[in-house]
């Protein structure tokens, strides 16, 4: 049995800005079939008068046979800041890929920023 396992040099980043509660995917990532990927996706969230934010890390593993992509157990989140913001990884499998969701904060406008490293074993 032979694998490929490569490390991204972030291979998606994206930003984007959210006003209310409102859920936007800010970047994505496409899974090969027959892979397995491990993404961690640094990011940050501030509202527009830079009074508030909130930045950490998502990580999160997905899989593909020959079939969709599916998401492996729960993504581990770990942020900081005081802009309570949501982000989350979600299998798209229209596009087969991996989607960075983001939801903003009542009566706010937040901008966004975030950047992944996959790393990939097929």
């Amino acid at each position: 049995m032979s694998f490929l396992m490569t490390y991204g040099a972030p291979l998606f980043k994206g930003t984007s800005q959210t006003v209310g509660i409102q859920t936007k995917t800010v970047s994505s990532f496409a899974i090969g079939i027959n892979s397995v990927v491990n993404l961690i996706v640094y990011f940050t969230a501030a509202n527009t008068a830079y009074t508030l934010a909130r930045s950490g890390y998502l990580v999160g593993t997905a899989i593909r046979a020959a079939g969709n992509v599916v998401l492996q157990g729960i993504p581990i989140l770990d942020a900081i800041g005081s802009l309570t913001t949501t982000i989350a990884l979600a299998a798209n499998t229209g596009t087969q890929s991996i989607d960075v969701n983001v939801t903003g904060v009542a009566a706010t406008t937040v901008n966004w920023s975030c950047v992944g490293y996959p790393m990939v074993t097929n």
